[in-house]
């Protein structure tokens, strides 16, 4: 079961994240509400729990071991034991710089052997930086920063929130600072938690932490060296409309934007 809940609540050094992240057999994060945003104070708030990091990588095959204890608790609704597919053997598992890819055998809830092809992925994070406070200013004229950047697998530029994966053992925190320092220039230590959402969990153990900041200051972006990027200042009204005429299709972008447009409503 996977929960959400959209808030605005500050996070404080006392206070405790109420639960961790774990991985079932099929690698589906099981999460619960109530994460807290993410303030400088935060040392180190990650509450991702990921399958253990394999050894070699740069599109080298690593041991079958090393993912072996994806096999964990895992939260299963009463009613729906029947449907639950458990794990047999891995068939197949390569890992490259960014993700890896796996071919477990799995037994069917009949008793039946199947396989399931999945990415690995250990989970990234996404952040709507506001240049203007959306509690000071309507939303919809609220400026917002974007990212431009060419997609070689759909072939086009693309409009994004900017956004990147977790290094190995990295906060949400730290890997929130890094990627708005990297693809905009821009800092702050005021991250307020959005959502986070799985978006291909037919297919890859991806989660996606998207999160909205205020109170930015500007700097200078250093983007990888295989990155070619240009930020672009937008409305939020702006973005909306995109997203509504297709023009603007990446899922954290249209996830995040209209969750926010959500939250706002209900917290004003």
């Amino acid at each position: 079961m996977v929960y959400a809940k959209f808030q605005d609540a500050s996070f404080q050094g006392d206070d405790k994240i109420p639960e961790t992240y774990n991985f079932g057999e099929r690698g589906r994060a099981v999460f619960c509400h109530g994460l807290p945003a993410l303030q400088q104070e935060d040392k180190d708030s990650s509450p991702l729990k990921r399958p253990r990091e394999p050894r070699q990588s740069s599109g080298k095959p690593v041991s079958v071991k090393s993912y072996l204890d994806l096999k964990r608790n895992v939260t299963i609704p009463k009613g729906t034991i029947h449907m639950r597919e458990k794990f047999s053997k891995i068939n197949f598992l390569y890992q490259g710089s960014a993700v890896g890819f796996r071919c477990d055998e799995i037994i069917l809830p009949n008793k039946k052997k199947a396989s399931r092809e999945f990415l690995t992925h250990r989970g990234a994070v996404a952040v709507i930086p506001f240049l203007d406070s959306p509690k000071n200013k309507p939303l919809l004229k609220c400026r917002i920063v974007l990212v431009e950047q060419f997609r070689y697998p759909v072939r086009r530029i693309t409009e994004e929130l900017p956004a990147g994966k977790l290094d190995k053992k990295e906060s949400l925190l730290k890997c929130l600072e890094r990627e708005l320092k990297e693809e905009t220039g821009y800092t702050t230590n005021k991250f307020h938690h959005l959502l986070s959402y799985e978006p291909t969990p037919a297919f890859s153990q991806e989660v996606i932490h998207v999160y909205w900041a205020e109170n930015l200051k500007k700097g200078k972006s250093c983007p990888d060296e295989d990155e070619f990027l240009r930020t672009k200042i937008v409305t939020f009204g702006e973005t909306l409309e995109k997203i509504r005429k297709g023009k603007i299709r990446d899922s954290k972008t249209v996830a995040g934007i209209l969750a926010f447009a959500v939250f706002f409503i209900n917290h004003k």
